[in-house]
């Protein structure tokens, strides 16, 4: 019981607490969006078309940023851009140079992401890029700017391959192997 002269509980008393709960709540869910967006969008970065990004690779001369000197380094690259370790087969009917590997921030971007890592190659002295990724980073590429060019498309295990070229069929994508457990 109240001491006399002193007035009771109000029946909305409960929304003195109700409204900066809803508050709270409302600026957590903003705040956790906005981190979500903004760690998923890369600002900087620009999605080439397949044909562009081969046209800068062109005017870059097909210079890689590194090369593996053997199948290990091989091995660590792929493994360490995609989590999975990859090669590629040299006993196929095309004549495969694997030139070198390029960073993504070199063009500012690439038809895909910017964990994406770029292979330049030669197939029978035609160069030829291939993007290698995770197949989680996967999207769908764009490539209508080059009706000269092709663009192939493979999966091996969680990794995905672009090979943009100008010959008729993939070489490059289709010599990538999944090496056996050491």
């Amino acid at each position: 019981m109240l001491p006399p002269g002193k007035p009771g509980p109000s029946r909305f008393a409960w929304l003195r607490l109700y409204w900066p709960v809803v508050a709270a709540a409302a600026i957590l869910l903003v705040a956790v969006t906005s981190y979500q967006v903004y760690t998923r969008v890369d600002w900087k970065f620009n999605r080439y078309d397949a044909g562009e990004f081969y046209a800068l690779a062109a005017k870059d001369e097909f210079k890689p940023d590194w090369i593996c000197r053997n199948d290990n380094e091989f091995k660590e690259a792929t493994g360490y851009s995609t989590g999975q370790q990859m090669l590629v087969r040299h006993d196929s009917l095309a004549r495969i140079d694997l030139v070198g590997w390029v960073y993504s921030k070199k063009f500012e971007g690439t038809p895909l992401r910017s964990s994406t890592v770029v292979l330049y190659a030669k197939v029978d002295d035609v160069p030829v890029v291939v993007l290698v990724d995770s197949l989680d980073n996967d999207r769908k590429v764009r490539s209508q700017a080059d009706p000269t060019l092709n663009l192939f498309r493979r999966e091996i295990g969680s990794s995905v391959l672009y090979e943009i070229t100008p010959r008729p069929s993939p070489a490059v994508i289709d010599a990538f192997y999944l090496p056996p457990d050491e």
